[in-house]
C-alpha cells in the first residue's frame, strides 16, 4: 500500500509566514508540518509514501526529506500538473 500526500496548495490564510517557504515546510511543534504525516503513515505500517507538490516548492521538499531515509519510509516526489483548482479540477 502506498500513501500519498497532498502538499501542493498556496496556503493563501498563512501569509506571510509562507511567502518563502511551503506552507508544509514550516515548523509545527518540533519539525516541519510535512512530518506529522509521514510519521502518521509509517506507524499505520505505511512506508511507501508520495508526495504531491508543486514544481516551485520541490525542490525544497527534497532537500529537507530527501528520500526519507532518515524518517524510516521511502519518499516519491510529484508535480500537480494544475496551476490553479485543486486536484479535484480535471
Amino acid at each position: 500500500m502506498k500513501g500519498v500526500i497532498l502538499a501542493g496548495g498556496k496556503g493563501t490564510r498563512l501569509k506571510p509566514f509562507n511567502r518563502i517557504i511551503n506552507k508544509h515546510l514550516l515548523p509545527v511543534g518540533s519539525y516541519p508540518m510535512i512530518y506529522w504525516p509521514i510519521l502518521m503513515l509509517k506507524n499505520a505500517g505505511i512506508i511507501d509514501i508520495l508526495i504531491i507538490t508543486n514544481r516551485r516548492d520541490l525542490p525544497s521538499f527534497q532537500k529537507v526529506l530527501k528520500y526519507g531515509e532518515e524518517l524510516g519510509v521511502c519518499l516519491s516526489f510529484n508535480i500537480q500538473p494544475q496551476k490553479d483548482g485543486g486536484i479535484a479540477v480535471p
